[in-house]
């Protein structure tokens, strides 16, 4: 008996020295290697793109006109409803035209009359039976009757209000029968619907950079997107028509003008939209999804996987923002460069991870980098 408690000791205490080593052997085993973080990256998309500059503005009417009576009268009709489409010259308002041409009738008459006695006076003159004079004032009372006819025409053509321009017309502002006056009352508006112009500022900096382009014929290939403010993008395509003459020195910007069509007349006068023109000629570019860029104070910054597997807070400098949202990176990375692609708000400068590559359409942040110290 003596013997096997011997013998059970000596084992329990072999035991207890082998598990003593096994556990030291594991502590100094590395724990970097078994507890590194991983971090999804993906590579910058490299694509050949042309760079936007977006501008706010509003939609102006090629014409737009008020329409108001060149007489005084009683409005007797309204011969439209109220916002359809006119072609030019159709009639929009009858003022009363019985006073009018009773007054034509009446000037009318007189100018025969005196028409005829210019006619007897000048056969007087012939024969030396009158003065010079006698002539001179049937001349004069002639004439006289004659512009006074001509007024009275015109006055009876100007009951029959047209419109000046084809477009789309106002509601009318007056009933039928008020009283009229002449250039004082708006009976209505009629604004032109296709072509239809969009008038914008660009700042000085930004014309020196298109002044390039923007002469007679090279405008023709330099095409304007727009979206309207209910619209995510820039599906309407038009042309830039038009650059001011001079700078206005207040706000230092230079009126532009791009024309669209609007035969569907989706474009109102008064309107805002956002512009987008193309800013420079199409150039290789780095592109990143915008919402892996992080900001500090005083830059732009992506994390990148570095040498030695390291989180590196990097630089860089920011172009337009792409179709798709993704970003143009001007300087601050290069094609092989791994860019962290999740977690962004779980990573951290200096931290050593795991790496692990995706593909791009895979890669989908899910937050924006928290920013990091200067």
């Amino acid at each position: 008996m003596h013997r096997q408690a011997t013998r059970f000791f000596w084992s329990f205490i072999l035991l207890s020295v082998c598990l003593c080593v096994l556990s030291a052997c594991d502590q100094d085993k590395p724990e970097e290697a078994a507890s590194l973080p991983p971090s999804v990256f993906r590579y910058p998309l490299q694509k050949t793109v042309s760079e936007w500059d977006e501008y706010t503005g509003r939609f102006r009417a090629r014409e737009s006109v008020e329409i108001r009576a060149r007489v005084t009268g009683y409005l007797d009709k309204v011969l439209f409803q109220d916002g359809q489409r006119v072609k030019k010259g159709q009639p929009l308002f009858l003022i009363d035209p019985r006073p009018f041409r009773v007054a034509l009738e009446r000037a009318e008459a007189k100018y025969d009359l005196d028409k005829k006695e210019w006619q007897r006076v000048k056969a007087l003159r012939g024969q030396n039976a009158v003065s010079e004079k006698d002539l001179d004032q049937a001349v004069q009372a002639m004439r006289q009757s004659k512009a006074n006819w001509e007024e009275a025409r015109l006055n009876l053509e100007y009951t029959d209000i047209r419109s000046p321009v084809e477009g789309v017309v106002s509601r009318r502002r007056v009933d039928v029968g008020n009283l009229i006056g002449a250039g004082e009352v708006l009976l209505t508006t009629v604004v032109s619907q296709s072509p239809i112009d969009f008038y914008f500022y660009v700042s000085e900096q930004d014309y020196l950079k298109y002044r390039t382009f923007l002469t007679k014929d090279a405008k023709k290939d330099r095409p304007v997107m727009l979206r309207l403010q209910d619209e995510k993008d820039f599906v309407h395509r038009g042309t830039v028509t038009f650059s001011d003459n001079q700078m206005d020195t207040g706000s230092g910007t230079l009126e532009m003008r791009a024309t669209f069509d609007n035969a569907e007349g989706l474009f109102k006068q008064g309107m805002f939209a956002t512009l987008k023109m193309g800013a420079t000629d199409p150039f290789p570019a780095l592109l990143l999804p915008d919402a892996l860029v992080g900001s500090t104070l005083t830059h732009k910054f992506v994390y990148v996987i570095g040498p030695e597997d390291t989180i590196v807070a990097q630089p860089v400098d920011l172009g337009s923002l792409q179709d798709g949202n993704m970003r143009v990176i001007r300087r601050g990375l290069n094609p092989k460069d791994r860019v962290v692609a999740e977690n962004l708000m779980m990573t951290r400068p200096n931290i050593k991870v795991q790496p692990v590559f995706q593909e791009p359409q895979k890669a989908t942040p899910t937050s924006s980098p928290a920013p990091v110290k200067p």
